[in-house]
């Protein structure tokens, strides 16, 4: 590679990795972590398939009792709570509190999605594009899922209502109906 090439990728990478040391340069935010910033943020943004917590874990790129104590904390001040799941009554599904949504409004992140905003349209897609083959890159790299929206999955398949009026979503993954919302959101059963 290049030497000119080189530092430019080194420039950018440095670039990504100061964005989110400043987004929560403040520490500790109302009295959260930035991993429990990040849990909240999954939760609320995540399709009801990866409410658990090794789907989490699997996101935030840590170990299971990492993720487990992280959602424990938030549990403890009743951002999130553990219901068991409504498919087999065994496994536990995790969701956002009526204090996690309120509290959601407060993320820091919030403020580095406000300077994208500032971008002009083009902008935004580009860089969520390369942004998106960076992951790609990475986690191939790392042998590690890659996360994505459902909107983008292999598993996503329009269907229509009889009058053919409405179009609705199927995830073929899990044999379940998306609303149009959903098909937005972060799943970790994500196929490109």
């Amino acid at each position: 590679m290049e030497a000119s090439h080189k530092s430019e990728a080194k420039y950018a990478a440095e670039i990504i990795a100061h964005l989110a040391r400043l987004t929560y340069s403040d520490g500790s935010v109302g009295s959260l972590t930035k991993a429990q910033w990040t849990a909240l943020r999954f939760f609320g943004t995540s399709s009801r398939f990866s409410h658990t917590m090794s789907a989490f874990a699997d996101y935030h790129a840590t170990t299971r009792g990492s993720a487990s104590q992280t959602i424990k904390g938030l549990v403890a001040k009743g951002f999130l709570e553990q219901l068991p799941s409504k498919k087999d009554g065994r496994s536990v599904r995790i969701e956002l509190t009526e204090e996690g949504r309120s509290c959601c409004e407060k993320d820091p992140f919030e403020s580095l999605v406000q300077a994208i905003e500032t971008l002009p349209d083009g902008v935004q897609a580009s860089l969520s594009t390369v942004l998106d083959d960076v992951l790609a890159f990475l986690s191939a790299d790392r042998q590690e899922k890659k996360l994505g929206t459902c909107s983008k999955c292999k598993f996503l398949k329009e269907c229509f209502d009889n009058k053919r009026t409405e179009t609705s979503f199927f995830c073929v993954h899990s044999q379940e109906v998306l609303s149009e919302p959903e098909r937005r959101h972060i799943c970790m059963n994500y196929q490109p």
